[in-house]
């Protein structure tokens, strides 16, 4: 018999809307799209606190690194 058990957190902050992950040699970045947030999230599957990276005043849908300009979206 197969049981199910609660799924647990990664990452300890709460996003309004948080969709696509994209998993770069720095962590995973993702974007928090209501509240305009570009996020990193920590290495490893320890969790940790998510950095913000950018922060829009306007909804943020989608992100991309900018080729030969490390940091830079």
């Amino acid at each position: 018999m197969n049981t199910v058990s609660a799924a647990e957190p990664v990452w300890s902050d709460r996003l309004d809307l948080g969709e696509g992950i994209r998993w770069l040699p720095g962590g995973p970045v993702l974007v928090d799209i209501l509240s305009g947030r570009l996020l990193r999230g920590p290495l490893g599957q320890e969790g940790g606190p998510l950095d913000e990276l950018a922060r829009l005043d306007v909804p943020l849908g989608s992100v991309a690194p900018i080729a030969g300009r490390p940091g830079q979206w």
